[in-house]
């Protein structure tokens, strides 16, 4: 298969799923400094112009970044893009949309906690620096991830718990 958008968050556990599941990925990134991270997260091959796609190759392609690679795809192909951009005119092309439910997340979670799925972390802060952590977010000065979802909802439960209750809004 080939995952477009292999250096990003979501293209870069598509590439570990993938590999989990033993298929084979090869990734297109956007930048040649991009090709390194995708080979280090499962990637077999990575390209970054996407004429240099061999012609025909791949029974799968999941787009993450709306780049058009359909001269990739084999015949009778499947394609599938997450992106907001037109899809390609291939037969059978389709938009998916994330879809989350208790037994998905709490199996992701599990291949993150026994390191089988790797995150990758632009920066770390302390509980007590949420603030900070979302204006980086925000600001898209950082790829800020949090490691762990209980670390998400520590601080979900901090930054909600921390609000004023509506009966004191006002005073």
């Amino acid at each position: 298969m080939l995952v477009v958008g292999a250096a990003g968050a979501v293209g870069g556990l598509a590439l570990q799923l993938a590999r989990l599941t033993g298929a084979h990925a090869d990734a297109l990134v956007s930048r040649p400094d991009h090709e390194q991270a995708a080979v280090e997260l499962c990637a077999e091959r990575a390209r970054h112009r996407p004429q240099d796609l061999p012609r025909g190759r791949y029974a799968a392609v999941l787009d993450t970044a709306g780049t058009d690679v359909a001269a990739a795809l084999a015949p009778a192909g499947r394609f599938v893009s997450i992106a907001d951009h037109p899809l390609p005119d291939v037969p059978g092309a389709r938009r998916s949309y994330v879809q989350e439910n208790a037994t998905d997340l709490a199996h992701l979670a599990k291949l993150i906690d026994t390191d089988e799925l790797r995150l990758r972390i632009a920066d770390r802060f302390p509980l007590d620096d949420v603030r900070t952590a979302h204006e980086c977010f925000e600001a898209a000065a950082s790829s800020a991830r949090f490691s762990s979802p209980s670390e998400v909802h520590r601080v979900l439960r901090r930054r909600i718990c921390s609000q004023p209750r509506p009966s004191e809004r006002g005073r």
